[in-house]
Order: C-alpha cells, then structure tokens, then sequence
C-alpha cells in the first residue's frame, strides 16, 4: 500500500520524491515503491465567486449587499483544474491508504492543503510533514517525525476563517464603494492601508514648509569635525550664532578631550528571506517586488539555495571628541582589519569618513592639541520626507506596526505586518494596475483616484489597526483559545455596518483630475496616468462607460465595447452617418438603466 504526498509547489515536490526513491514521473505526480508526491501548484481551491454563491449578487447593486453566503462555497481554480483532477484520481486508487501534507509550514499552507483533501473527498488518515528547510537531512528527519493531521486542526480553522473575512470584507466594500459612487473602486483588508501609507507620505510631503538651519564644520590639520551640541544635534538655527562661533574658531587651538576605539566583529548577515531579496533587488537592480519574485521562482526551481561565506568582518567603529574654542567636534572612522564576508559581496564601507594621508585618528590620544587649519558655516535647509520606493514601502509593510499607537494591538503585528512575504508583491502590482498609485522613476506615487479612495475609505479599513486586531484573535483561534464562529459572527456584523456606512455617507468622490479633457463618450472626468510601458493611458471613471486612451487612441477594450454596442443599437440605418460611437455607448448605457429600473 502507497502514501500520498501533498505538496505545494512542483520544485519541492520533486526534492521530496527524491528522497523519498520516488522515481516514476507521470502527469501531475512522481511515484516509488512506497509513496506518490504530487503538488499544488500553489492554491488549487478557493472561496467562491459571489454569483456562485447567489444569483442575486450576480450584479453590482447596492441593494444586493451586503452578501454575506453561510456557508461559504468553494471552486476549484480554472486555470489549476487539471492538477486538482490528477489528485482526485490518486484519492480514488485502490492501493492508497493514507495522505501527507507536506504543503509550508504555517497558516497559508494548510489551507492549501486542507481545501485540496476536502473537495477531493479524500477520508483516510492524514498526517502532517512540518519542516522549515528543504535540505534531505531535515526532509528525512520530518517523515521520521510525523505527525496526525488533528494536530493541526486549529491552525486550519485560523486559516480558513481568515481567509473567509477577507472575502466578506473586501467583496463587500468593494462593491459598495463602486455602487455609491459610479467609479471603479477596490478595498480591503491590506490593499488599503498600504495604500494609505504611500498617501499619508504624499500629505505630509506637500503640507512641509522647509525650515533653514546651519552647520559648523572644522578642519583640525586634515581631521574634519562637526561641531555638535550636548544632545548631539549638528543643526544651528541662528546663523548669527553660527557666524559667531565660526568666527571665534580663527586660530584657535584644539584639544583631543576622547578617542573611542570599539573592536568588533560583524557576523554575515542571515540568508535573505523574499522581502529583504526583493527590497534589495528595488534598491541595487531597480527592480520590481513582483519581478523579483518571478525571477526567484525561476532560480528556485532550477538551483539549490546557496549561503553566505561564514567569515566574520573585522573592523574598529572609531570616535574622536575635540574641543575648541568652548565648541565640541566629533570626527568618526573606521579602520578596517579583515574584510571577511564582504570581500565576498562587494558591500563598500559606506559612511567612512577619508581622512588625509599625514592624518591619522588612531594615532592620537586624549590630550593632543590640534590646530584649527580652517573653520565654515553651511546653510542647509531641512527636506520633505521621501516618496517611498517599492524597496521602503515593503519594509514600511512589514512594520507597520509603528503606524498604531494601540501597544497591545502594535505588538499582535509586530513580528509580520500586513500582508505576507508571498503577497505584498501582488499587492503594490495591484495598487499601480488600478491606477491608485504610479511610479515616478523609482518612487511611487498615488494618483488622484488613489488619494480620493483613502478619503472617503471607511477609517476602520485604513488602518493596520484592522490587521492587528484580527491577528490578535486569529491567534487565539490558532491556539484553541476562540471558537471560529465567534470571529466570523464578529465579521459579517461589522461587515453590516461598513456598509451601511458607505451607503449613507454624504462624501463625494470629486478627485482632482488635472490635465484630462472630459470623457468623449460620457462627458465623464477623465484621469490620465503612465502605464508600465511609459505610455499615456487616460481613462473614463464612470463605471457605466469605461472609455479609455492609450496615447490617444482608443483601447482595444473601447473597441470591443463599440462592437457590442452596434450589435445592440437598433437605428436607422438609412442614413449611417448620424451614428457615432457615443452615441452607441450612450443608447447602451440608456437600456441598461431602464432595464435595471424595470
């Protein structure tokens, strides 16, 4: 008798088949004399459409929300149909006894598992395979270990009623927002606070007023200081009194008051995880988080993970302390001993500061005099806070805990943020796919629309709050502490209320649309952004027409719409040359709004 072996992804199906002597490839799986390892493709099932649920919510409607299906229905993936097919059939075989989940170590990876057993009506034993590395070391040592799938059970009932309130929040104020204002609109649970975040940065920007400051540099005969105060700020912020201190440091003598030597040993740093890869990646190569992953995907079916070198780097973080002129200086070095790990990356000693060849601070001690060979004062004004890049937005994701003020609620998040490794990526594509934010070189800004939504976006979705809040009792789920049902009652009811909210509110989405002539067809606001390509696309926000450009012709969407519409439109074609495209749309649009009064 044989063991099924589920895994999530091919290329680890296939480190697992061949520890296991599995041997024998087929379509779907790999086979051996005691096991049969197949694979997930990622998720095969997932919550089902809200049409599948109802037919009545089969059109956007505000009178057709809030939906909230119970209990919630499942569809296997169309594009993935086939895989889940081959394992279908592999629960059936006669010489199947019992199934291993071997899909990742944590709350994501048992729902793809669990879904899977349940919509094969898989009912023998299951056991779980938990390892955290691929190595076949640690993937012998975790069959050895397995353990019952019952003790997993409330892991995947955390998973399964996250994934369920996602649906219901997001599914449902998605829709109202877009019913209530006639544009398309999207929201939910971590697409809108990361959202948020790139917004609040975009006020905060627009809303500085640059402030003047001064600097006091000295040069004490090639070693350059800067003059700091007690609280170790460099900034003056009387330029009378930094001319008065410039001026007293004319001849005057220096005196070393401290030199502060600090060995140390920097050990490499750890392995990269994907969001540190692909906020490197952002900063070194210019590349996108969703590139990035794609190209990971690639390396990591075809490569083995490889390691840094072990070496630590050895260097002495030195700090020298002068006095001059009643003033104190501070100059910093690092002399390096051992380049270790580095000689290796390439990393370059940023921030160590060149000192002249007859100079040295490791040769002074406390007491030197040194001569102040020449002193200036800088005026520099203080900057705006940077637009975020991909690379500082995702850490901005990761640690958006700093964004609580709730302690309790701030440490729920602190050690994941918003979001997953695996999904922060697809989150910013899909902020610049809907146009609520583009890139500006290599920062990314929000659009109009992008700024709008965040206004008149409930504040509860906003937030991390949100996020914090759930996580907190999600854990508990995790853990036996909260019973499911509880949450998801918890959910549907606020869900009520969130619409309720965005049905009654009195805002208006009026964005502020610069540069774009009305919508052709409607007469709409039109909003012009740069696609991926660095074309100019200009878009109708009416949801009822959906006109759009790209560099001034009309889309192949536009196209389709006007191919639909003459087949609609029953005019009098004896005179062809009254009819235009608008009005084709507008005949179109007028049916569907009878036919929705009707």
């Amino acid at each position: 008798m044989k063991t099924i072996v589920l895994a999530e992804k091919p290329s680890v199906a296939r480190e697992i088949a061949r520890v296991l002597g599995c041997h024998r490839r087929r379509n779907g799986y790999i086979e051996g004399p005691e096991y049969i390892v197949t694979w997930a493709m990622g998720h095969l099932i997932e919550l089902a459409e809200p049409a599948a649920c109802n037919q009545a919510y089969k059109r956007w409607t505000l009178g057709s929300l809030p939906m909230l299906p119970n209990p919630m229905k499942h569809q296997v993936i169309p594009r993935t149909k086939d895989q889940f097919a081959v394992i279908c059939e592999l629960c059936r075989r006669r010489d199947v006894t019992d199934l291993v989940i071997a899909t990742d170590a944590g709350r994501e990876g048992e729902l793809v598992a669990r879904w899977i057993i349940q919509e094969a009506d898989w009912d023998g034993t299951v056991r779980r395979l938990w390892i955290s590395s691929q190595t076949d070391s640690a993937i012998s040592q975790g069959f050895r270990d397995l353990k019952p799938g019952s003790a997993y059970e409330h892991l995947f009932r955390a998973a399964e009623t996250r994934a369920e309130a996602d649906w219901i929040v997001d599914m449902n104020d998605t829709r109202a927002l877009t019913c209530r204002y006639d544009t398309p609109l999207s929201a939910g649970r971590v697409q809108t606070p990361t959202l948020a975040i790139l917004v609040h940065r975009e006020d905060e920007i627009e809303s500085f007023s640059g402030a003047a400051c001064w600097t006091v540099k000295a040069d004490f005969s090639g070693i350059l200081g800067s003059l700091r105060d007690t609280s170790g700020s460099a900034r003056i912020a009387s330029e009378e009194q930094a001319q008065e201190i410039t001026d007293a440091l004319k001849g005057a003598a220096g005196r070393v008051l401290s030199l502060e030597r600090s060995p140390r040993d920097e050990p490499p740093p750890l392995a990269y995880d994907l969001t540190e890869l692909q906020r490197d990646a952002n900063i070194r190569l210019g590349f996108s988080a969703k590139h990035t992953l794609d190209v990971l995907q690639q390396l990591y079916e075809r490569h083995k993970i490889v390691t840094y070198p072990k070496t630590d780097c050895r260097y002495d973080s030195l700090k020298l302390t002068i006095e001059a002129a009643g003033h104190r200086f501070e100059a910093k070095a690092v002399e390096m001993k051992h380049l270790g790990w580095k000689q290796i990356t390439g990393v370059s000693d940023d921030g160590i500061e060149e000192l002249a060849d007859h100079a040295s601070i490791a040769d002074l001690k406390e007491g030197d005099a040194l001569a102040v060979a020449s002193a200036e004062m800088k005026r520099e004004l203080t900057r705006p806070p940077a637009r975020y890049t991909e690379a500082t937005l995702l850490s901005a994701m990761v640690h958006a805990g700093r964004f609580i003020e709730d302690t309790k609620l701030k440490r729920s998040i602190s050690g994941s943020g918003i979001g997953t490794p695996a999904t922060r990526a697809d989150i910013i594509e899909k902020l610049l796919s809907k146009y609520y934010v583009e890139r500006e070189d290599r920062y990314l800004k929000p659009t109009a629309k992008g700024r709008e939504l965040i206004r008149i976006a409930p504040e509860e979705l906003r937030s991390a709050e949100l996020t914090a809040r759930w996580e907190e009792r999600l854990a508990a789920i995790a853990d036996g502490l909260e019973r499911p049902e509880h949450f998801s009652r918890d959910i549907r009811k606020r869900t009520e209320e969130l619409v309720e909210d965005i049905r009654r509110s009195k805002r208006l989405f009026s964005p502020d649309y610069r540069d774009a002539p009305p919508c052709p067809v409607c007469g709409g606001a039109m909003m012009k952004v740069q696609g991926k390509e660095k074309q100019e696309i200009t878009a109708c926000q009416s949801l009822s027409c959906g006109y759009e450009e790209i560099d001034g012709k009309p889309t192949k969407k536009v196209k389709a719409m006007e191919r639909r519409a003459v087949k609609q439109f029953d005019a009098d074609r004896s005179d062809p040359g009254t009819t235009t495209f608008a009005d084709l749309i507008k005949a179109s649009q007028q049916r569907k709004e009878k036919k929705r009064r009707s």
